[in-house]
């Protein structure tokens, strides 16, 4: 169950800041714009934690946890305070605050002391989240030291049932799933996880030692396997593939992949070139790809047989762009009717976009921004 923080404070905007940190950490948050208001919001919400300002009107935060502390009811809340004034600090003790942040406050050093209260791993502003789920302390030790090395930030779990509530907790960017845990296995969490709207997009990485469990998840779509035991280097690489933006080229032109792979990078997007068919089933049955770039002449097979080999394989969601020019057989005049009729072609046969700059409005930077846009609803017809 998510922890409820009270946040009070008479400046709008830092409360609107705050707030929103908070929320993407995982955090409820209950407001309040002074020590008044604070005092009701405190018996209507009933905080785990409050974090309140010390210079406010009506009723000050030093006022305000005086008269929290009195109250008997109120008293175990742990208080967090803003100040200016760092010479507080003994104060602040004697009064029973728990701790104190100064303004201008830095937000990683915020939630570094209200995980403190709670007795929660510590979560870097900066850096993904890791959830590693797995029964084997030994196992969990050598990844979080090796991920945090990384720059990952790192959360860890003994079992399915307390994964489920540290991915409600702090909603990981991946998670690495052992299969055989007592309470709830991996599986069980695996397809609980899978059902969830807010969650059946998180990368999950399955540890198995049996590979018989490989096709069984396969069925449910897990994005990577590593068997044990398994290389802590390699584990780590899955992850990184899984948490950056990445596209197959297919081509076996060196200048149009010198260009594609150009503008990818400028994007922010990592690109691997294959020159063959037989290369692009044998990447995409491993990994997920966010798009694949294939130049016409290289293409060996009709669209529909093209597009339907793809969607067989795990990168299957994979937005495809065709991407023509005078190398392909009959439009070296350019002939605009047989690219425009090439066009319609391969747009029928369900490809996300088609792109020749001899017929086309719009420039590729365009194009590829689209559809590298997770959230866009790309339009197959645009193209």
């Amino acid at each position: 169950m998510k922890k409820k923080i009270l946040l009070i404070d008479d400046e709008v905007n830092i409360v609107k800041i705050v707030k929103l940190r908070l929320e993407a950490n995982g955090y409820n948050v209950a407001t309040a714009f002074d020590g008044e208001e604070g005092l009701d919001k405190v018996v209507s919400e009933k905080p785990d934690l409050i974090i309140v300002d010390i210079g406010m009107p009506k009723l000050g935060g030093y006022e305000f946890a005086n008269k929290i502390k009195q109250d008997g009811a109120t008293a175990s809340i742990p208080i967090i305070v803003f100040t200016a004034n760092s010479r507080m600090k003994e104060l602040f003790k004697i009064e029973g605050v728990k701790d104190y942040v100064l303004k201008p406050f830095n937000e990683k050093e915020l939630l570094g002391k209200i995980s403190k209260q709670f007795g929660q791993e510590t979560i870097e502003v900066d850096g993904k989240k890791i959830l590693i789920i797995d029964d084997d302390p030994q196992i969990v030790k050598i990844l979080n030291l090796r991920l945090k090395a990384n720059g990952y930030n790192v959360l860890s779990a003994e079992n399915g049932l307390v994964g489920l509530d540290k991915v409600n907790q702090y909603n990981p960017d991946l998670i690495v799933l052992d299969v055989m845990m007592p309470e709830m296995d991996g599986f069980e969490f695996f397809k609980t996880i899978r059902k969830d709207q807010k969650y059946k997009k998180i990368p999950i990485i399955v540890l198995t030692a049996r590979g018989a469990m490989k096709d069984t998840f396969e069925m449910f779509d897990a994005d990577s396997f590593v068997p044990k035991p398994f290389d802590a280097a390699y584990l780590v690489s899955k992850i990184d593939f899984l948490l950056s933006v990445n596209a197959l080229v297919l081509s076996k032109d060196v200048k149009f992949i010198e260009k594609i792979k150009s503008s990818l990078q400028r994007k922010k997007c990592n690109a691997e070139d294959i020159g063959s068919m037989n290369e692009l089933v044998e990447k995409g049955q491993e990994s997920k790809y966010q798009l694949i770039i294939a130049h016409l002449p290289f293409v060996d097979m009709e669209p529909e047989k093209f597009v339907n080999k793809i969607k067989n394989l795990k990168t299957k969601d994979s937005r495809i762009l065709i991407y023509c020019d005078h190398m392909v057989k009959g439009t070296e005049n350019n002939d605009q009717i047989l690219i425009e009729k090439l066009k319609r072609t391969w747009l029928n046969a369900k490809v996300s976009a088609f792109f020749d700059m001899r017929i086309e409005a719009v420039g590729l930077s365009e194009i590829l921004a689209q559809l590298l846009d997770s959230q866009s609803d790309f339009n197959q017809g645009l193209f």
